[in-house]
């Protein structure tokens, strides 16, 4: 598997990545995030030269970062290709948020595979809220 790290808010990367993130949402059935919404730092996973699942690390003023809008590649044809990718993106995503002086994380997710991905890499659900909505204004 390879990684790609881009910043949407440089031209070259949203070209790239963008278009293919934004299809994902929709066909996932969610509402494209616009890319001036979205932090500096992406991370796209490939296997095989397909791109498999991406991911978003937000900075904070505390110790503690965000990685959030985890997507994957909707295509069916493509689940074999994914396994360990989400793993690899949440642990390389953990590891530069580290190199950055964070030492906690939050990750926002209501997906029951993403949830069981978390579990296994040691997130804890009890330590965080239950039942919550998320709102977002733009």
């Amino acid at each position: 598997m390879k990684k790609h790290y881009f910043n949407l808010h440089k031209e070259k990367d949203r070209e790239l990545f963008y278009p293919i993130i934004s299809n994902w949402w929709k066909k996932w059935k969610q509402t494209p995030i616009p890319p001036k919404a979205l932090p500096e730092t992406g991370l796209m996973i490939s296997n095989k030269g397909i791109f498999i699942c991406c991911g978003f690390l937000y900075k904070t003023d505390s110790i503690m970062s965000i990685i959030g809008w985890i997507i994957s590649n909707p295509n069916k044809e493509h689940r074999e290709l994914r396994t360990g990718a989400i793993e690899l993106l949440i642990e390389s995503l953990e590891n530069l948020a580290k190199q950055m002086g964070f030492e906690a994380f939050f990750v926002p997710a209501r997906n029951p595979n993403l949830i069981k991905k978390l579990n296994s890499l040691g997130y804890d659900l009890e330590k965080a809220d239950r039942n919550i909505n998320n709102f977002i204004k733009i």
